[in-house]
């Protein structure tokens, strides 16, 4: 719209120039012509432009108006095209907003309306395009070549459902180049695009399909070959394709072909197909190779071609030949075979051939029997023909099966058949083959008649004769199967292996017999246990012998002997020798077994070595007779099951205690009263083991066999269990009266280890030590009470016993007896089913327990316990031991505690001695009064504490330690008045209080709500109370007199140091006043001493706080930057004895006033030396002007022997004289300063000074 303005406006500009041009050449000649008077000309000069104004103004209007016409009606033609037209049209911003759109537009993108589409769409790029990446495109090449044509793009409608477009797209600038917007055309395209993506696909299957055909597939043009795919290349032997293009197709044809192949090319030039011919093909090396070619009018890349299909017949014509090969060697087997052999055909049945064995079977002719029927002829015999190839066709015919054979004599004798369906040129023929079995038939009948014979012999013998396959399947048995066996013969033709027990025996039965198979080699005879079918056992020789064909065994055949009786009778025998063995190795065993353990644990091994592997061991009575506990010996049961109890009124070893008779059961499932604890169990004998007619335990065996002892095994139990009890019998009394003895020993060791040691823990390991030697434990523990509580304090064997020291837990006089009244040592058989016992955790393991109390001057002071995790384990016999020992455990307890007692005190004492002379060595008021807290928790312990100090009508927290907001409660005020401290103040006396929140009385000040035990102690000094110490603790009853007493003894020095430092303190503040005063004075005279010597006015403040900061940077202490500050500010002091003649003097000195100005140095030695506040401070004043070397004054000292203070001073000295400006020069820039202080130093300066200053400078600098 902006091109058809300037195109209005220029033709306008044009037209008024031409019109105006000529009105002016004209109108000036006319009136030249006309007018004479100048007067006149001016008139009709006048008149003459304001016409032309008018004329050209009309011309003009009626121009525009007819071009705005033209223009109106052009654009109501753009706009009506644009609402009208079929395609999208629009505008949008090259950022992605769109300007205008038409109603196609619209309705292309799925929206009801333009403007609908120009509002919703914000970002074209992810609205309208589904790869926002395509917009990126699109836009990079209009900036590149102002319009795209025919871009293709996938978009999203407004139901988000996807389709294809093509555009059409120009980019309008402005004058100037710059984008404006972007129009242009859109067109749906989705149905071109699937038809095309269809086609394409459709294409590339087809050429996917060509390039992976076996066949060679070639495309020719104009008689040129243009394409061939890989088949084709391999056919021709080439390389590759590329290099065969261009190659005339007719080059590839064998010369004998050529000519009905030009035929073929053109049939197919006038659009006719080339049916399939075999022809001569060249490859590239100029082999000859058969083919068959099919060819058709095909397009490629759009021109017209010929698509040819060859493929290579090499190898059919290879297969025909070798079909042929075997059809010629088939006849020749077929006649040169042995076995009769003949073909008929399927339909009709009529002779083709038989070959000379089948003419010799039959006794035929060939030429009377080709092409006539086996039913004519009567050769063998069908029930029906048509059965016969129902049969043959579903292959329900047996090969081998029999049938009846006549010759041409009417002989008739059986035959095996075979038969096969095959195809001779063509036609389905059966081939029959034919065996004679005539003679096969009388050999078998010979041998049945000899098997009949052999049986009988056979079954009249005693033994089982027998044979099995290589799979170990018997296939024959022999009459004696029924009296060895119980089984019938043939009952009994299963896989022999189910006949075997499972006696270990039989193992090696197996391997020879596979040993055998294997090798083909008989093996040597062996023994198996067998099970008859009555169940009872059979025990058989076996001899057998492998029959071997072809190298590999068919069959086993062998000879079972019966040796039943002759293996029972040598089974009695080992028996008797097993049950002397086992008699002679117990009795044995116990006459050389030295602990009862050792015997029973020789006696169950032999026994169930020997005797009774299943499961055998020994069962022994506690000491109160009630209980049976299994010896760690016993085999054949779990290890829970060893640790286990179990009372004499339950299972079968239960019954043999209790009524002292032996049991013996053959099927344990009869018995209510056995309990299970070994699976697989059947049958058991339990016998009593006495010692003097006294039932001390139980021999018990248990079997996986039902009825598996017998009279014969409870007599020799009998046996076995009387040596047993006869052998622990004389180990516990020789035992008996050597403990008696070990005991009397331990205890005299005892009594003297106890009196070795007043120290508790020490002697708590000595308890324990003393009674593992004469009452064995796992675990161990020493409780004492303690305020009507039992607390622990020694353990030993507890899982980690650390843990267990120190707890506590109430007496339970309820449970057990009062403690006065415990003498005697408590036995609990199994804590599991005590409740009176404490489970603690981790103790799970205990199940025997004793407590042995110790009693002193008819006092029960505490326990030690004994710990084991065998049920019933501790014994009268061992509680009457321990009581002894518990006695004098209790003596040395009470001796230590007493020592302890006493030593408490006098180190309490020595506490308060050592806290007074601590609390003595401050004189900080703070310190004392922190000191005083941590001191007095070595005497009293406490879990907080605070010092209240009166102030008027409060106190205030002047100290604390402990309290849970310690820093907030310090200085915090409260009233006097509180009731307990008044209490305090009217006794002069400490104030216990056993619990304070039960106390209506305590005020929880300082958020001491966890307060419970507590006692407050006066400060006091000079007879009035000043002051309070309070002690809290977590624990009720926390303090008592004692402590009371201990905490007010230390109160009485505390009072004395609080208020000795409180003194200290105020002289302290009255000598920083003083202080102060001093330091005041002397900066008074150092800014006199600036007036004087008309110094620059700060000097000495700006010396004084750079020489402190460089010092602090030194190491400088607090003490040593006082009086550094004191030199420095009258370092110049000594001036005051100098004329202010000399001082004034603008000029330059004399050498006699440079003598006297040398002496302020000595002046300010003289001066301040006297005044003893200041002398630690005269290095600076006396020093500043020597210098490193040593050439300064006064005394001319050199390096490290001019003080520190005064070489730190000369160098910021000169700083600062050089840096402002002076009367008599101007003041230096810092990089010259700087450089004169390197080129002084070591001359006038210490280098190490200088370096450090200069850092500290440049520091600042950077800052």
């Amino acid at each position: 719209m902006k091109g058809i303005r300037i195109t209005l406006a220029a033709r306008t500009v044009i037209l008024y120039a031409l019109i105006g041009g000529a009105w002016v050449l004209v109108s000036h000649r006319v009136v030249n012509a006309v007018v004479k008077d100048p007067l006149q000309m001016v008139t009709v000069q006048i008149y003459k432009d304001w016409f032309f104004i008018l004329a050209t103004g009309l011309l003009l209007f009626l121009y525009i108006t007819r071009e705005n016409k033209k223009r109106k009606a052009v654009e109501e033609n753009f706009s009506s095209i644009f609402e009208h037209a079929l395609e999208g049209i629009f505008q949008s911003t090259i950022e992605g907003r769109f300007i205008t759109v038409n109603p196609a537009m619209a309705v292309l993108f799925g929206y009801g309306s333009a403007r609908e589409m120009i509002e919703s769409v914000q970002n074209i790029g992810r609205q309208i395009y589904v790869d926002p990446l395509m917009r990126e495109n699109f836009i990079a090449e209009l900036l590149k070549s102002g319009a795209v044509e025919k871009f293709e793009n996938q978009n999203y409608r407004k139901d988000g459902t996807i389709f294809w477009t093509s555009m059409n797209a120009r980019l309008v600038r402005d004058q100037n180049g710059a984008p404006l917007y972007i129009e242009g055309f859109i067109t749906e395209i989705t149905d071109s695009k699937l038809a095309k993506d269809a086609l394409q696909a459709s294409e590339d299957q087809y050429r996917r399909l060509v390039e992976h055909s076996p066949y060679a597939v070639a495309v020719h043009s104009q008689g040129l070959l243009v394409y061939l795919n890989q088949a084709g290349v391999k056919l021709v032997g080439a390389d590759g394709a590329n290099e065969l293009y261009g190659t005339p197709i007719i080059n590839f044809v064998h010369p004998d072909s050529r000519p009905e192949a030009m035929k073929r090319v053109q049939e197919l030039a006038l659009g006719k197909e080339a049916p399939p011919l075999e022809e001569k093909f060249i490859r590239k090396n100029g082999s000859i190779v058969d083919v068959e070619v099919s060819a058709y009018p095909f397009t490629y890349q759009n021109k017209p071609a010929v698509q040819v299909i060859i493929r290579d017949l090499t190898e059919q014509k290879a297969a025909e030949q070798a079909i042929r090969a075997s059809e010629e060697r088939f006849s020749k087997a077929f006649h040169a075979s042995p076995i009769p052999t003949c073909i008929t055909t399927m339909q009709g049945g009529r002779f083709i051939d038989a070959n000379d064995a089948f003419l010799k079977l039959s006794k035929w002719q060939r030429e009377d029997i080709i092409g006539r029927t086996a039913q004519e002829l009567n050769i063998y015999k069908f029930d029906s023909r048509e059965k016969f190839l129902e049969r043959l066709l579903k292959r329900q015919i047996t090969q081998g099966e029999e049938d009846k054979f006549v010759n041409s004599l009417g002989e008739e004798f059986d035959v095996a058949s075979f038969y096969e369906m095959i195809d001779i040129g063509g036609q389905p023929c059966i081939l029959s083959m034919f065996h004679d079995r005539t003679e096969q038939k009388q050999a078998q009948e010979a041998i049945r008649s000899n098997e009949e014979k052999l049986r009988a012999i056979v079954d009249h013998t005693q033994n089982i004769y027998y044979s099995h396959n290589a799979d170990h399947i018997l296939t024959y048995m022999s009459g004696q199967t029924k009296n060895i066996l119980g089984y019938e013969a043939n009952e009994a033709l299963i896989n022999w292996k189910n006949f075997l027990t499972d006696h270990p025996i039989n193992q090696r039965g197996l391997l020879l017999t596979q040993k055998a198979i294997d090798t083909g080699e008989a093996q040597e005879p062996y023994v198996l246990e067998l099970k008859a079918k009555d169940g009872h056992r059979v025990w058989v020789e076996v001899r057998e012998t492998p029959i071997v064909r072809d190298g590999k065994t068919i069959s086993i055949v062998g000879v079972l002997i019966d040796i039943t009786e002759r293996k029972e009778a040598e089974e009695r025998m080992e028996r008797q020798l097993a049950e002397l063995t086992a008699l002679h190795a117990v009795a044995t065993a116990s006459s050389q077994s030295n602990s009862e353990d050792e015997i029973i644990g020789n006696a169950t091994q032999i026994i169930g070595g020997i005797l009774y592997p299943d499961n055998c061991g020994v069962l022994m009575l506690n000491q109160e007779g009630a209980m049976l506990k299994p010896h760690k010996s016993y085999r054949g049961s779990s290890r829970e099951m060893i640790n286990e109890a179990f009372p004499v009124t339950k299972g079968i070893t239960g019954k043999v205690a209790a009524s002292g008779r032996p049991i013996r059961i053959n099927d344990i499932s009869t018995e209510p009263a056995y309990i299970k604890t070994t699976s697989g169990i059947c049958s058991e004998l339990c016998v009593p083991i006495r010692v003097n007619e006294r039932v001390i335990g139980v021999l018990n065996a248990e079997s996986r066999k039902f009825n598996a002892f017998d009279e014969e095994d409870e007599r020799v139990m009998n046996t076995l269990a009387g040596t047993l009890g006869t052998a622990i019998e004389r180990i516990r009394l020789f035992k008996a009266e050597q403990n008696g003895r070990k005991q009397a020993e331990h205890l005299r060791d005892t009594t003297l280890a106890l009196t070795t040691t007043l120290e508790p823990k020490e002697l708590f390991e000595i308890i324990l030590d003393a009674i593992q030697k004469l009452l064995p434990y796992e675990s161990a523990s020493i409780e004492l009470f303690n305020n009507g509580h039992i607390e622990i304090v020694a353990a030993r064997g507890l899982p980690t016993e650390n843990q267990y020291i120190g707890i506590r837990y109430p007496s339970f006089p309820e449970k057990w007896a009062e403690p006065e009244k415990m003498r005697e040592p408590i036995t609990v058989p199994d804590v599991r089913k005590d409740d009176r016992f404490k489970k603690l955790e981790g103790t799970e393991y205990i199940r025997g327990w004793m407590g042995i109390p110790m009693f002193t001057r008819d006092k029960v002071i505490g326990f030690i316990n004994l710990d084991s995790s065998v049920v019933g384990f501790y014994t009268k016999e061992h509680a009457a031991l321990a009581q002894t020992l518990g006695n004098q455990a209790a003596i040395a307890i009470e001796n230590a505690f007493l020592y302890k007692s006493e030593q408490r005190r006098y180190q309490e004492a020595e506490k308060l001695r050592l806290a007074a002379t601590t609390i003595a060595s401050s004189l900080n008021l703070k310190e004392v009064l922190d000191i005083l807290l941590r001191a007095l928790k070595d005497v009293v312990p406490y879990d907080s504490a605070s010092i209240l100090l009166h102030e008027g009508e409060q106190v205030r927290i002047v100290a604390a330690h402990g309290l849970p907001d310690q820093d907030r409660a310090l200085n915090e005020l409260f009233p006097a008045s509180n009731k307990l401290l008044q209490h305090i103040l009217a006794d002069n006396q400490p104030l216990i209080i056993a619990d304070a929140q039960l106390d209506d009385r305590f005020e929880k000040w300082a958020a001491s709500g966890f307060v419970r035990g507590w006692m407050g102690i006066p400060l006091v000094a000079r007879g009035q109370v000043f002051g309070f110490i309070t002690l809290d603790s977590i624990t009720p009853g926390a303090f008592d007199s004692d402590k009371a007493f201990l905490a007010q003894s230390f109160a009485h020095q505390a009072a004395t140091a609080i208020e000795k430092a409180q003194l200290f303190e105020s002289l302290q503040k009255s000598n920083l006043e003083l202080s102060q005063a001093y330091d005041t004075t002397l900066e008074g005279w150092g800014q006199a001493l600036e007036l004087k010597d008309k110094e620059t006015q700060g000097h000495t403040l700006r010396v004084t706080a750079l020489t402190l900061k460089l010092a602090r940077r030194l190491g400088f202490s607090k003490e040593q930057l006082v009086q550094l500050r004191r030199g420095v500010l009258v370092h110049d002091i000594g001036k005051m004895g100098i004329p202010d003649s000399i001082l004034q003097k603008k000029g330059s000195l004399t050498k006699k006033e440079w003598e006297e100005m040398r002496k302020h140095p000595q002046y300010a030695f003289n001066l301040l030396y006297p005044i003893a506040y200041l002398r630690p401070a005269l290095d600076i004043p006396y020093c500043h002007h020597e210098w490193w070397d040593g050439s300064g004054y006064p005394r001319g000292l050199r390096e490290t022997q001019i003080p520190l203070a005064a070489r730190i001073f000369a160098v910021v000295d000169v700083w600062d004289a050089l840096l402002y400006e002076r009367p008599y020069r101007k003041a230096w820039t810092k990089k010259k300063i700087i450089n004169y202080l390197r080129e002084q130093a070591g001359i006038h300066f210490d280098p190490e000074i200088v370096d450090a200053f200069l850092k500290m400078v440049q520091e600042e600098n950077k800052k």
